[in-house]
């Protein structure tokens, strides 16, 4: 049993025991009437153990939180294998989002898409289509107004809570909405910021490939697909900036030669949450229609 395992068996148990004592049933047939003061007291009892659970959950979320960023952080290393993490920022939209899904169940890929909050809450049917269809979904800010979410740290994180709020509401879960892309990128260029998310609890991934649909309102096909060559080249991992927002319907045009091309290259298809070190029998378990499943 890894270290991680054997925290949260702990937690768990621990949890169990402290929920087992407070309710004891009654066995006997007579009412055991207790009082306010009583209940004070049996509070206060157990005041110290919720402090200890209360305080490793916060440090196993931190530990959580920190391995992950590691991972984020060294995704680019790579490890022999050529791997392409497809994701798509700004959506999600009902003409563009959709078609990119259509695509991408026809070739069995799953990618990685960065909502922004008001789109999310404008289109809940697309974001539960994302999540059923295996994709991950990442925290792209709730308003992507660079001039407002850029004011200070906490304005920011408060939209994250917002569209966390917002995607939690939708799916009806706890959805681990963690991983975060800054709208415009980060690289380095606000390290406040970048300390400020991961103390929230989030973390945070910029991108090394791009076909280039930022670039400019509508570009043709060819141009996406020649971008997306000449900013891969000599890579072996590929963290693929793209775009799912109205309009770019070039984008979709160009998706499938840009996969056609990686698979011509080597590349496999993962999410970003997927490490790319996956070998056989692997005991990294990934999501699945809310159900688990073994990547061999």
């Amino acid at each position: 049993m890894s270290r991680w395992n054997f925290i949260r068996f702990f937690i768990v148990l621990l949890s169990i025991i402290i929920i087992n004592i407070i309710n004891i049933p009654n066995t006997r047939s007579e009412v055991i009437e207790i009082n306010k003061d009583e209940i004070t007291l049996i509070r206060k009892a157990f005041e110290p153990y919720r402090d200890v659970t209360e305080g490793m959950y916060r440090e196993v979320k931190n530990q959580k939180i920190k391995l992950e960023q590691e991972h984020y952080d060294n995704i680019y290393k790579g490890s022999g294998r050529k791997v392409a993490y497809l994701t798509f920022d700004d959506g999600p939209t009902p003409n563009i989002t959709t078609q990119i899904l259509d695509i991408l169940m026809t070739e069995k890929i799953e990618a990685t898409f960065f909502i922004i909050g008001k789109n999310a809450k404008q289109y809940p049917d697309i974001i539960k289509r994302i999540n059923k269809e295996g994709h991950l979904l990442g925290n792209h800010s709730y308003s992507h107004s660079y001039k407002n979410i850029y004011q200070n740290t906490d304005i920011y994180i408060e939209e994250l809570i917002k569209t966390e709020e917002v995607i939690n509401d939708i799916l009806q879960t706890e959805y681990d909405l963690t991983l975060t892309r800054f709208p415009g990128g980060m690289f380095g260029s606000r390290p406040a910021f970048i300390k400020a998310i991961n103390e929230a609890g989030y973390t945070y991934i910029d991108w090394n490939a791009l076909n280039g649909d930022s670039e400019g309102k509508v570009l043709p096909k060819e141009h996406l697909v020649n971008r997306l060559i000449n900013s891969s080249r000599g890579k072996e991992v590929l963290v693929i900036l793209m775009h799912d927002a109205g309009g770019k319907i070039t984008t979709v045009e160009a998706l499938p030669e840009i996969m056609e091309y990686l698979k011509a290259e080597g590349y496999v298809f993962l999410r970003l949450d997927q490490p790319y070190s996956i070998k056989e029998n692997s005991d990294y378990i990934i999501r699945e229609n809310n159900s688990d499943r073994r990547i061999i």
